[in-house]
């Protein structure tokens, strides 16, 4: 919940316990008029009605967000862990089982991670032992399925910068600015993966960016 939709919540809050407190208020006295009665429940009724509204807009964003995941998400259990590239340090068989671990937990018909803290653990030892593109995209892809989209851009950016013709990397970070409300830059990205031979992208590229 963003600090505009706590402050949304507050006022409805404060809203229905005026409105509460009045109508109590009400039963202590003799006369009551009809505008006090009215007035008073329209303030409770009103309160509560604004005090909901930042739960349904929260819903509605995950909902939104579960949709565009599910429709721009790679098969990232079939992907290759490739040619790396060479560094100093580090295992890159070794890497490369604790990689197969992760994708070995993806949910094909879901597009998910069934066990999420598993992968993200066998993914960060991936990349501390050896860093990969491969692994780099796949924690970024878990990281969207976690709703941790600042987070999530880092590895797709690092993906990239490490193996340029990853394919895979560009197909997650466009479905990444797509959730993020940035078209034009997911719809670079999809021709990149298209260009590349990543499968889907064609289609997915030709669903959103036309």
């Amino acid at each position: 919940m963003t600090a505009n939709q706590l402050l949304v919540l507050v006022i409805g809050l404060f809203s229905s316990l005026i409105g509460v407190m009045y109508i109590f208020h009400l039963r202590s006295k003799e006369i009551v008029l009809k505008w006090e009665t009215i007035f008073s429940w329209t303030l409770l009724l009103t309160g509560l009605a604004i005090s909901v509204f930042p739960f349904l807009t929260v819903m509605s964003f995950g909902e939104i967000a579960e949709e565009r995941i599910e429709s721009t998400s790679t098969l990232l259990g079939e992907e290759v862990f490739g040619d790396a590239v060479p560094q100093v340090t580090g295992d890159y068989n070794e890497a490369k089982v604790e990689y197969e671990k992760a994708v070995g937990l993806w949910d094909h018909a879901k597009t998910v991670f069934d066990s999420s803290t598993n992968a993200m653990n066998y993914l960060n030892r991936s990349i501390e032992i050896y860093e990969t593109a491969e692994a780099l995209t796949a924690r970024g892809q878990l990281k969207v399925q976690l709703a941790k989209m600042n987070d999530a851009m880092p590895d797709f950016n690092r993906a990239i910068q490490l193996k340029p013709e990853f394919g895979n990397a560009y197909f997650n970070r466009a479905g990444l600015y797509y959730i993020m409300g940035d078209t034009q830059s997911a719809c670079i990205d999809w021709k990149k993966a298209m260009e590349l031979n990543v499968p889907n992208a064609a289609e997915v590229f030709a669903s959103f960016c036309n």
